[in-house]
């Protein structure tokens, strides 16, 4: 898992050069830690890192598509995506991150167990 690896697919995401998608590297680091904290002890993050690189960019693309809808009330362009207020963007964005979550889940530890008694959910962090 390389952070310039995963700057470089998240600047292709959004149809940003390299400057311009700079001004958003700690939405990437965010995504990079988020997704190294979550990973199982016994994961190589050099021999998966392609796929973990893939998985943060996801993450923050999808971050970045909420971040600008929210600044530009709703329309923007990024790259080939086009957000339009009430449009299918963020569904886009969102889809592209949960395959990409999808892909990585069983590199992932699983840090809560649900179980249901007589109808009612409980939730018991291990």
């Amino acid at each position: 898992m390389n952070l310039e690896e995963i700057k470089n697919r998240f600047a292709l995401l959004c149809g940003l050069t390299a400057a311009e998608a700079s001004q958003w590297s700690g939405l990437c680091q965010s995504a990079y830690d988020r997704i190294r904290s979550q990973c199982r002890d016994d994961v190589d993050l050099v021999e998966q890192g392609s796929v973990l690189s893939a998985a943060a960019a996801a993450l923050a693309f999808y971050e970045y598509v909420l971040c600008r809808e929210e600044q530009d009330g709703g329309d923007f362009a990024a790259g080939e995506v086009k957000i339009t207020k009430g449009g299918r963007g963020i569904d886009c964005a969102r889809a592209l991150w949960q395959q990409a979550q999808a892909e990585i889940a069983p590199l992932l530890r699983s840090d809560t167990f649900f179980f249901g008694v007589t109808g009612r959910w409980h939730h018991e962090a291990q």
